[in-house]
């Protein structure tokens, strides 16, 4: 691995805790640096977490020069987040899921009333059409509804 590779480093302890998200890499001597993949963003790597891998010595002219380390086959392991942040994720969770509901509850009416329309025209191609968006919209709404039930019932204690 060049130091060209590594854009944004996570710079990790010698027992592979996060202890910095860096741009380019962290010269400090004797440091590990992460290169901070797709991955690693849509995990939401952060300080605390961890990464196990094999520790080696990064393969270029600044690895050697400042004696820098990297990790092979990196694995992210997430801390386990405190009781506060458990349930602020739930409120979070939560409130997505109520809004998402709202806006299907919205496309619901509005295609109700698009289908009572073609049925006071005499349009019986829209009305199937708008008839088959009901149906499909309300199994969305169900389902909605459900993963809403089980997240509250799951609600964090605390």
């Amino acid at each position: 691995m060049s130091n060209e590779k590594i854009a944004n480093c996570i710079s990790v302890d010698e027992n592979g805790k996060v202890i910095n998200l860096v741009v380019g890499l962290d010269y400090t001597r004797n440091s590990t640096c992460v290169d901070m993949t797709q991955e690693f963003i849509d995990q939401g790597v952060s300080v605390g977490d961890t990464i196990t891998g094999k520790r080696v010595p990064l393969d270029s002219d600044v690895g050697r020069s400042h004696n820098l380390f990297t990790i092979l086959n990196p694995k992210l392991v997430k801390k386990p987040l405190t009781p506060e942040e458990l349930r602020q994720k739930w409120y979070m969770e939560k409130r997505e899921l109520e809004t998402e509901i709202r806006e299907v509850q919205f496309q619901l009416m509005f295609c109700q009333s698009r289908y009572q329309m073609a049925v006071m025209l005499g349009d019986n191609v829209s009305k199937d059409k708008e008839l088959a968006k009901y149906q499909v919209l309300q199994t969305e709404h169900t389902a909605l509804e459900t993963k809403l039930a089980e997240l509250i019932a799951n609600e964090p204690q605390g």
